[in-house]
């Protein structure tokens, strides 16, 4: 989607406003990584049409391959027992350590819940554990 915003020249607050939306409704959403409804996304879409033709674009256009390798790991998650949990985490250690990144972020601003906290901090005590063979060597 970054593309598309970047090409219309809109700023973030200008989408949040076409959209009714709060000034800053679409650079939270945007920055913090947060889901956006469909509904919403369809706003933003019909903004972002009157300025570009968004028909020319592919769907690719609105997610990065950072997002979509992310999506497909999660939908795999809930396949893996808890035994494996920490092999399959060490097989996407690229992936995970980018996702507690943005965890981080989310658990800084008080954005996660307390059982997404609990969570954050248990995957970044199991990532480090991964790691700690690397740093050795």
């Amino acid at each position: 989607m970054q593309s598309l915003v970047v090409e219309t020249n809109f700023s973030h607050q200008k989408i949040s406003e076409l959209t009714g939306r709060r000034g800053n409704w679409f650079n939270d959403a945007f920055n913090n990584n947060e889901d956006i409804q469909i509904s919403s996304l369809s706003k933003v879409l019909s903004v972002l049409d009157e300025q570009i033709t968004i028909e020319q674009y592919s769907l690719s256009a609105l997610f990065s391959e950072k997002s979509l390798k992310i999506s497909r790991v999660l939908c795999s998650l809930p396949d893996e027992s808890e035994e494996s949990l920490s092999y399959f985490i060490s097989t996407e250690l690229d992936i995970f350590s980018d996702l507690l990144a943005d965890l981080g972020s989310l658990n800084y601003r008080g954005k996660l819940s307390i059982e997404e906290s609990v969570c954050f901090r248990e995957l970044e005590g199991l990532i480090r554990q991964l790691k700690l063979p690397d740093k050795e060597d």
